[in-house]
């Protein structure tokens, strides 16, 4: 590859990653403050140690797909698609596997979590958000391959647009006066949404024969 090239896929990178960035940095404020402001310091309390449960259980699921993110381009390269993408389907199915073992254990010890910190609340919420820990897989995978294979104006329209629309979910959520068990619904189709939509993207470019890179 020559220089020209390398700078023009930096460059483009970094530009779209950047985008990314600012994107969820401001989507994330308007997003806080709508939250604080719709549910209150009790409720938005409530929610937070919900989510705190759930991303602490997706840690459960490990962390093979960053041996995506760093090879994937190597694989590419080397026009090795197939063994890239059994590699992909390989972490993918650790990852679903170990997210359904370990939103099980969640489901298992939410009524204790309920106990322990007193807020009834959490009975439903849990169970809804377990969601997240079971397509984190598909989530994280999708992402790595998408960013090893430098996909990066996909990876950051999916994120640009998962972000504006949990921002816009909660304003609509608060203009028709729905609840936390809404919230829950409403951000655990989103994160399926991008869930399924990385999966895909990344399958999609790892489909066909093995092809010969050019010198």
């Amino acid at each position: 590859m020559r220089s020209g090239e390398i700078a023009r896929f930096v460059s483009r990178g970094a530009f779209w990653l950047g985008l990314e960035k600012v994107a969820a940095l401001v989507s994330g404020i308007a997003y806080s403050v709508l939250l604080l402001r719709w549910l209150g310091p009790t409720k938005f309390g409530i929610m937070t140690i919900a989510l705190a449960g759930v991303g602490f259980a997706t840690t459960a699921t490990g962390n093979l797909e960053m041996f995506l993110e760093r090879y994937a381009a190597q694989y590419q390269a080397q026009g090795q698609r197939r063994a890239l993408r059994r590699a992909h389907l390989l972490a993918l199915g650790v990852k679903l596997g170990l997210g359904l073992l370990a939103g099980g254990a969640l489901l298992l010890l939410t009524p204790w979590i309920a106990r322990f910190f007193g807020m009834a609340e959490l009975r439903v919420l849990v169970p809804v958000l377990a969601v997240l820990v079971v397509f984190d897989g598909l989530s994280t995978t999708g992402r790595a391959t998408l960013f090893g294979t430098q996909q990066f104006r996909a990876v950051s329209l999916l994120a640009i647009g998962f972000h504006v629309a949990k921002t816009v979910l909660v304003g609509l959520l608060w203009w028709s006066r729905h609840g936390l068990v809404s919230l829950a619904v409403g951000l655990a189709a989103l994160t399926a949404a991008l869930a399924v939509a990385q999966a895909a993207l990344a399958l999609r470019g790892l489909t066909g024969p093995d092809r010969t890179p050019q010198e």
